[in-house]
């Protein structure tokens, strides 16, 4: 009975798996990976598929019987150089991108497919013109040449027979039982994981395999995670602000567009007082009203306590509004590979239209290049 594994053994050759081959056969197993998981990812949660996905990956790779396990460790590294496991996150993203490269390569080989010749004599048509193109050179190309320049070929020489996908390609068979977490595992908590079985289907403790049944048996002892409340700041509407807290929201949220200059000379003193302008006897006589210029002063100051508080509430709603939007990013990014792109696209203008402005720059006093900033002394006072 033909398989998958049969399937890519032919396809490797009779030399076996080398080195020159880690991404051609990494492309094949995510390709075939998706192929197990396709009539069950609807029933996942976005972070879930991708777990499940790596996971028969992996599988998958261990269920190669004619790979070494030295090279099988190579199979899913990130790159050659840092020799990284690939993580769930990536493995999806390349994932995401086969069928559409398998599509492009399939326009480029079907011209090389002329009805006399078989599948396998088309591709061999077709690597040696990209060997003459690349290499300028009329000789046949090396074994395993194409592997190095195109990690996509192994797959199309599977999965496609004469420029279409082959309807005769063995049905997928899911290798490992699909085990997830119930929930998004967090740094402090350990991960929740279920079982995906069928609503009739029962477990069996001969055939299901140890793991499994003692991460189930662990899942049931334990009690269900805790939910969090994150509680957002208060912000309160324009009605219930003052006239200053009004006046200063409307400064933060609209700048004015103009530019005012400004000076660092202190503001002009006040016009003299009738004591002031009285004989230097009779000034001397008579006595400044502090209270009064007292009472001024803490008018002033209240003032400004409220512009300041004013400008915190807006802050605080600005803070909360980037907060709102930034949640909603991490959001969408969960639903990758399940809306379509240009959706995709259309909510993340829409977040960015929501947006606060900027906040305006803030204005320094001009300096004196040569004396600094312009201040007066008491005596001109």
């Amino acid at each position: 009975m033909e398989t998958f594994f049969t399937r890519l053994k032919d396809a490797i050759g009779d030399r076996g798996y080398e080195s020159v081959m880690r991404r051609a056969v990494q492309t094949v197993m995510l390709k075939e990976a998706h192929r197990c998981l396709a009539d069950k990812l609807r029933t996942l949660r976005p972070f879930q598929r991708k777990l499940a996905f790596h996971d028969q990956c992996l599988a998958l790779l261990e269920s190669t019987d004619f790979i070494l396990p030295r090279h099988k460790e190579e199979i899913l590294w990130r790159t050659g150089t840092s020799k990284e496991t690939m993580s769930a996150d990536i493995a999806w993203k390349r994932m995401k991108s086969i069928d559409k490269e398998l599509e492009k390569l399939a326009e480029k080989i079907l011209p090389f497919s002329d009805g006399t010749k078989t599948h396998e004599e088309t591709c061999s048509a077709f690597i040696q013109s990209q060997y003459e193109l690349l290499s300028g050179k009329k000789s046949p190309y090396p074994t395993g040449w194409e592997y190095a320049h195109n990690n996509m070929i192994l797959c199309y020489r599977m999965y496609y027979c004469n420029g279409v996908l082959d309807t005769n390609f063995p049905p997928p068979i899911l290798v490992r039982e699909i085990v997830v977490p119930a929930e998004k595992p967090e740094k402090d908590s350990p991960p929740f994981y279920l079982s995906m079985r069928n609503n009739n289907e029962r477990p069996d403790p001969e055939s299901d395999d140890a793991l499994n049944q003692a991460v189930i048996a662990a899942v049931a002892a334990q009690p269900p995670p805790p939910t969090r409340v994150v509680a957002l700041p208060t912000v309160q509407s324009p009605a219930e602000l003052s006239t200053d807290a009004r006046i200063a929201a409307e400064a933060l949220l609209h700048p004015p567009q103009t530019v005012v200059a400004t000076s660092s000379l202190p503001p002009p003193p006040p016009p003299p007082t009738p004591a002031q302008q009285q004989p230097p006897a009779a000034a001397a006589m008579h006595t400044p009203r502090q209270p009064q210029q007292q009472q001024n002063h803490h008018d002033a100051t209240d003032s400004d306590i409220a512009a300041i508080i004013a400008a915190s509430d807006v802050g605080e709603s600005r803070r909360a509004l980037l907060q709102e939007v930034r949640e909603h990013l991490d959001l969408l990014k969960e639903f990758e590979g399940v809306i379509s792109d240009e959706e995709m696209k259309k909510r993340k203008h829409a977040l960015f239209m929501a947006l606060p402005d900027t906040p305006p720059p803030r204005k320094l006093p001009k300096k004196d290049p040569i004396a600094g900033p312009l201040k007066l002394s008491q005596d001109s006072v």
